[in-house]
């Protein structure tokens, strides 16, 4: 049984656990309130700002889980290499350059340890702390950003395979390093993020995608953290993830987990993965809609309801508030 699930499984009694990615934001009246006009790297770099909007999912929406409010970027801080949202997020970086973490996290990272620290007090619901997974930070170190195909990226994997795999192995160790300080000042699990894969082909996800968090995981594994992987990819590449030895895998909403539940390929505990757009719905529309979605994984183990991806910001509070109830009513 997934030790990710047990964690989350700790609070709850016959039904699956539930929280969302993004689950903090700006479809939340209290966080835009919070945030102000505050520059959104400075927001990240607030620990006392980091503490109130972590607390806003539990608060807010009944969560089982609240998840660190920071930014996949956060770990660059680690690396000294300049980012910044104007509005979405921006690096500079260039793959010529050396690349090394740094020798003291708890100095670097002190405003989100110490907010890890606090939270760990106040916080009736496991804590989960997060980074980006190898291939995703190196994407969007080359492309400069978030990007729809990735192009840079993917031309520098082409034609320096050799140099592009010395940068994976430097953010596995770095990122490895970024968690462990956070799992020591009190995070109790781990969630992964792999969102720049989705156009890669099966023998790419396997060598960049596959194996590189399979090595992340094992690192924090000698931690006896629980860790799950969330993944954008398609359902031919999904089944490659069990050989990461994530406790829990989450699928974004391009694969169908109820194919995944009739697979005779053994699968950890599972987790997700609701088209976040139905969240704009009417209430009885996305209700219905997730009764459907439930009705066939009912019976699946080690289940967790979770979104596809992150709230978007035009979802109304309300239908977030009643998913969450609707789940902890009826299962």
């Amino acid at each position: 049984m997934s030790a990710f699930f047990n964690l989350l499984k700790s609070k709850v009694s016959s039904r699956p656990p539930v929280w969302f990615l993004r689950q903090v934001g700006r479809y939340m009246p209290q966080y835009r309130e919070l945030k102000g006009s505050q520059p959104l790297k400075d927001f990240f770099h607030n620990t006392e700002a980091i503490i109130e909007a972590t607390l806003l999912g539990p608060s807010l929406l009944h969560v089982d889980a609240a998840i660190l409010f920071a930014d996949i970027l956060s770990v660059l801080d680690g690396f000294n290499i300049p980012y910044d949202f104007a509005p979405g997020p921006r690096t500079q970086f260039y793959p010529e350059q050396p690349l090394t973490f740094t020798s003291d996290p708890q100095a670097t990272f002190s405003y989100l340890l110490d907010a890890i620290r606090n939270l760990t007090k106040k916080l009736s619901v496991p804590l989960i702390a997060f980074a980006a997974s190898p291939f995703t930070l190196a994407s969007y170190l080359i492309d400069g950003g978030v990007s729809k195909d990735f192009s840079k990226t993917m031309s520098f994997l082409y034609c320096y395979p050799k140099k592009f795999d010395e940068l994976i192995s430097k953010i596995i160790s770095g990122t490895a390093t970024y968690l462990k300080a956070q799992i020591d000042a009190g995070a109790a699990a781990v969630q992964l993020f792999e969102s720049s894969s989705l156009r890669l082909p099966t023998a790419l996800f396997i060598h960049y995608v596959t194996e590189p968090n399979r090595k992340l995981i094992k690192k924090l594994k000698q931690d006896s953290i629980p860790v799950s992987l969330f993944c954008r990819c398609f359902e031919e590449n999904f089944y490659t993830l069990s050989e990461t030895k994530a406790d829990t895998l989450h699928p974004d909403y391009h694969v169908n987990l109820h194919s995944i539940q009739k697979s005779s390929i053994p699968m950890p505990s599972l987790q997700g993965n609701i088209d976040p757009a139905l969240f704009l719905l009417p209430e009885e529309k996305l209700l219905n809609y997730v009764e459907n979605f439930l009705m066939p994984l009912k019976t699946f183990p080690n289940f967790i309801f979770n979104s596809g991806h992150g709230i978007l910001p035009e979802t109304p509070l309300s239908n977030v508030q009643a998913v969450v109830s609707y789940v902890q009513r009826q299962l």
